[in-house]
């Protein structure tokens, strides 16, 4: 299976392979040093002999061809090595398996750091309008059709459902314990939540008083409904400069745009010292180290489309 994506390294490994192929190169090397060897006694024994029975003329010219011969030599050989080292160097014969795991590794790395940063400007935005008024908020599930469904799951888990087709809409408040029932509740409806996307649900749950006592109820289950459907109604984009509106307190439209094309660093910096809470140390190390590639000035867009790629196009 290697051999066939990897024909280059199946090559490789005729005739022993690496080893082999330095051993050849030795070889080689081993030959044209004995050669040189060998020249130079034959000069050394035949000279005296062209110096007593040849004419000084021809000695002399024995002598700068033998020199000439050395030098072209020595220049050929030292050229055939540099471009073997250029031809076997790493960017000519690297190990293309090593190259695209490393390659992989990296994109998932930062699929994951895109995401987070994703769930942070999420955090943010919520919390600014949750706390603007926490009882007309976009956050609330007003879908009766939703909340029954919602609804007829939390009692069939419970084991309070009586009637499949009449749930009933009772004022009895269930709730369920963070860290037993919420996680077995959530894959019995289908939902592999990983510690990150549990602390993302938990934290745009509404209420926080039950989170004290490790409990959440029905009601911020369906805030949680709520939150995540109309996070999937906007792009992802669109999220970041909300947040970025809310930061610098703008309220007219043209000294938004002002303000959001004329970004540097030390305004991104302040910015995330300003929500240092939502974000953490890795996530503020990588957001600084990637606007640092936007040079002196840049746009909000282009901060938003460096810090998560193409995901700044998707919706979440």
């Amino acid at each position: 299976m290697i051999h066939n994506n990897y024909p280059s390294l199946y090559e490789e490994n005729i005739f022993m392979g690496l080893t082999g192929l330095n051993v050849y190169l030795n070889l080689l090397q081993c030959i044209l040093f004995l050669f040189s060897v060998w020249t130079t006694f034959i000069f050394s024994k035949e000279i005296f002999n062209i110096y007593n029975e040849k004419p000084v003329w021809i000695f002399a010219c024995c002598i700068a061809l033998f020199i000439i011969y050395f030098f072209l030599y020595s220049y050929l050989i030292s050229i055939t090595i540099r471009w073997y080292t250029i031809i076997s160097s790493i960017e000519t014969r690297r190990n293309e398996k090593c190259l695209k795991k490393t390659i992989n590794f990296q994109m998932t790395q930062y699929a994951e750091i895109s995401q987070s940063i994703c769930y942070a400007f999420k955090k943010i935005l919520y919390d600014n309008l949750y706390d603007k008024d926490p009882l007309n908020n976009p956050f609330k599930l007003s879908y009766p059709n939703f909340k029954q469904k919602l609804l007829f799951y939390i009692k069939r888990f419970k084991g309070k459902l009586v009637n499949e087709k009449n749930v009933g809409n009772d004022e009895e408040l269930i709730e369920f314990d963070i860290k037993t029932e919420l996680p077995q509740f959530l894959r019995s409806c289908g939902m592999e939540l990983d510690q990150e996307e549990l602390d993302f649900i938990l934290h745009i749950s509404g209420d926080k008083e039950n989170l004290l006592r490790n409990k959440v109820d029905q009601q911020q289950l369906f805030d949680i409904w709520a939150t995540i459907n109309h996070f999937c109604s906007l792009q992802m984009h669109d999220i970041v400069r909300e947040v970025f509106k809310n930061y610098l307190k703008c309220d007219d439209s043209d000294l938004i745009e002002q303000n959001l094309k004329g970004f540097n660093q030390k305004k991104i910096s302040d910015f995330l010292i300003y929500y240092k809470e939502y974000f953490a140390d890795n996530i503020y190390e990588f957001m600084l180290e990637e606007i640092s590639y936007l040079g002196a000035n840049f746009t909000l867009d282009a901060f938003i489309f460096r810090i998560i790629g193409y995901g700044a196009l998707n919706t979440y």
